[in-house]
C-alpha cells in the first residue's frame, strides 16, 4: 500500500542514523511520490497505461475539486508534505515535523475520501459496464489508497469493498500506532482543546502514566513541565505551538513531575498539528529525560572548576623556578631546573587547554567584536610565539601590514587561533627554515595563510586534524602537545563565523587557511 510505505519510509527516513541508509530510503520515498502523484493525475485525466479512463460523472468530480471534500487538494497537500520530507537537508530532519506527522496520519482522511467518492460512482453509474470500468481504474490506483476491492462480478455489491477499506484503515491506523509506539522518545499528541488521544509506551516509561489512564483527559492533568528556578508550571511551548502555529522548544532547566512524584529533567519541543483547511488542530509534544546529558554537564562543570583551581599552584610552581633558574646554581642543578620549569609549563599549557574546551563544549564563550589595528594584532601574535621562534631557530616571513589597516572582530580569539596555527608551524619546521605568513583583504574577509616546510601531516590521518587529542604519527617526540590546539582554533573560526582549511604533503610541508569576516 503507497500511502502507509510513504509514511513509513519517512519515518524511517527520520530516524536512520546512517547517511547511506538515508540516501538509499531519501530515493526511494522520492520514487514512491512520483508514482502516488502520476496514479492520482491519470485517474483524473486518463492514462492508458495504468489502465485508468479518466472519465468521472459531473457528481464525482464535485467531490473531487470541490468543498467541503476536495478530495484533490487533500492528495495534493498529502503530495507536497511528502516531498518537503523527501526535500529537507540532513541536519534539519526532525521527529516532530508537522509534514511527517501529517503523512502518518492523514492517508486515514483520504481514504475516507475516496470511500465517498466509490458511493457517488455507484449511484451515478448507469451500467455495468461503466461500473467494472470504474472498478478498474480503482484496483489500478490501490497501491495509491490502500484499498483492495475484491470483485466476484459485475452486479456483487460494491458495500463490500467499502468493507474492506474500512479493514484497510483500521489496519494502518493499527500501524501508525506501532511507529509512533516505537519511538524512542516521549510522544502525546492533543487536541484543540488539550484532551490527550495518543500516548507513546516510551511517554509511559518518562511519566509512570499508563496510556489507558490518560486518553481523553486533559494534558496538564496528567503531564506537569515545571521551571525549575521559580518553580511554576512551564506549558508555554506547547500553547506557542497551538497558538502560533510553531514549532517551539522546551526552557533549559525544565522537569517533569511524574505520576509517582519523581523529577525528572526533560527537554524537546512542541509542534502543531494543522488541519486539511490550514487551521490547527492540535498539538505533537516530545519529551525524553535528559538526565545522563545533565549529569555529563555536571561533570563537565566540575572538571572546568577543577582545572581553574590547578591553575594556581601550577603558577606559583613556574614563578619560583623561572626565580631558580635566574640565581647562580650549579650546572646539573640548573639543568634539572629548566627540566621542571618546561614540564610545569606543559602542564600549564594542558589546563589550560582543557579550561578552553569545556567552556567551548558548554557554549560559555561568545565572541566580542571590535574594530582593532591588524598590524597591532600581527606584533602581538609573533611575540607570543617569540620564544620557541629562537628555541628552534626558525625565520618568520610576513608581508608590512599598513598601520591604519583595521578589521572588526574579537581581539583574543582571533589571537588565539593565529597563536595555535603558528605555533604549530614553527614546532614541525626543521632548523633555519622559513614559516610564511601571507594576509589577504578583499571587500568583508580577510584570508590569513600560514606555510610551513616541515614533516606534514600523513594523508590517511588528515580527517582527523580537528578532532579532540589528535596527534600525527609523524610528530617528534620532543614536541609536547595533547593534541587540542587546533580543535579550539576551529571552533573558535566557526564562533567568528569564518572557515578554516589545509593542504599538506608528508616531509614536503603544511599549508593552513583561515578566512573570516572582518565587519559586521
Amino acid at each position: 500500500m503507497l500511502s502507509q510505505r510513504i509514511a513509513l519510509f519517512s519515518l524511517r527516513l527520520v530516524y536512520a542514523a546512517d547517511l547511506e541508509e538515508r540516501s538509499y530510503l531519501r530515493e526511494k520515498l522520492s520514487s514512491m511520490v512520483d508514482l502516488m502523484e502520476k496514479s492520482h493525475q491519470g485517474l483524473i485525466t486518463g492514462d492508458p497505461e495504468m489502465n485508468l479512463p479518466g472519465e468521472l460523472s459531473p457528481a464525482v468530480r464535485d467531490l473531487y475539486f470541490k468543498e467541503p471534500l476536495n478530495l484533490d487538494a487533500k492528495v495534493k497537500r498529502y503530495l507536497k508534505d511528502a516531498r518537503i520530507i523527501v526535500n529537507t537537508k540532513e541536519e534539519d530532519l526532525r521527529s516532530d515535523s508537522p509534514s511527517l506527522y501529517h503523512l502518518v496520519t492523514g492517508a486515514a482522511e483520504i481514504l475516507d475520501g475516496l470511500d465517498q467518492v466509490v458511493w457517488q460512482f455507484q449511484k451515478d453509474s448507469e451500467s455495468a459496464h461503466k461500473k467494472l470500468q470504474f472498478v478498474a481504474a480503482l484496483i489500478s490506483v490501490s497501491n495509491l489508497f490502500g484499498i483492495f476491492f475484491v470483485i466476484f462480478g459485475i452486479c456483487y455489491p460494491l458495500t463490500r469493498s467499502v468493507q474492506e477499506s474500512v479493514e484497510k484503515i483500521k489496519k494502518s491506523e493499527e500501524e501508525k500506532t506501532k511507529m509512533l509506539q516505537s519511538i524512542g522518545d516521549g510522544v502525546v499528541v492533543i487536541d484543540r482543546s488539550w484532551n490527550i488521544t495518543l500516548f507513546n509506551s516510551a511517554a509511559e516509561k518518562i511519566s509512570g502514566w499508563q496510556e489507558k489512564e490518560v486518553i481523553g483527559k486533559n494534558l496538564r492533568e496528567v503531564l506537569r513541565f515545571i521551571r525549575v528556578r521559580d518553580r511554576e508550571e512551564n506549558i508555554s511551548f506547547i500553547e506557542k505551538a497551538v497558538v502560533l502555529g510553531k514549532t517551539h522548544y522546551l526552557e533549559d532547566d525544565t522537569i517533569l513531575i511524574t505520576k509517582d512524584g519523581r523529577e525528572i529533567p526533560v527537554g524537546d519541543s512542541a509542534a502543531p498539528i494543522i488541519g486539511l483547511d490550514g487551521k490547527v488542530i492540535g498539538a505533537v509534544v516530545i519529551f525524553r529525560d535528559i538526565t545522563k546529558e545533565k549529569e555529563a554537564q555536571m561533570l563537565k562543570s566540575d572538571f572546568a572548576y577543577a582545572s581553574h583551581q590547578l591553575r594556581t599552584p601550577a603558577n606559583q610552581a613556574l614563578w619560583n623556578l623561572e626565580t631558580a633558574l635566574g640565581e647562580k646554581v650549579a650546572g646539573e642543578t640548573k639543568e634539572k631546573i629548566e627540566i621542571a620549569y618546561h614540564s610545569v609549563q606543559n602542564v600549564l599549557k594542558l589546563n589550560n587547554e582543557l579550561i578552553e574546551v569545556s567552556e567551548i563544549d558548554q557554549g560559555a564563550v561568545v565572541p566580542k567584536k571590535e574594530t582593532v589595528k591588524l598590524a597591532d594584532l600581527f606584533n602581538e601574535i609573533f611575540k607570543s610565539v617569540d620564544r620557541i621562534v629562537k628555541e628552534k631557530n626558525v625565520k618568520i616571513i610576513s608581508p608590512p601590514i599598513p598601520a591604519v589597516l583595521a578589521i572588526k572582530t574579537d581581539a583574543r580569539l582571533f589571537k588565539r587561533i593565529m597563536h595555535v596555527i603558528l605555533e604549530n608551524a614553527i614546532f614541525y619546521s626543521p632548523p633555519k627554515s622559513e614559516v610564511k605568513v601571507d594576509v589577504n583583504i578583499k571587500e568583508n574577509e580577510m584570508l590569513v595563510e600560514v606555510f610551513d616546510k616541515g614533516i606534514g601531516i600523513p594523508e590517511v590521518q588528515q580527517p582527523l586534524v580537528f578532532t579532540k587529542f589528535f596527534r600525527g604519527s609523524n610528530v617528534p617526540a620532543e614536541v609536547v602537545g595533547a593534541g587540542l590546539g587546533l580543535y579550539i582554533a576551529r571552533e573558535y573560526v566557526k564562533l567568528l563565523k569564518g572557515k578554516i582549511w589545509f593542504n599538506s604533503k608528508e616531509k614536503k610541508g603544511t599549508t593552513f587557511s583561515v578566512l573570516l569576516p572582518i565587519s559586521d
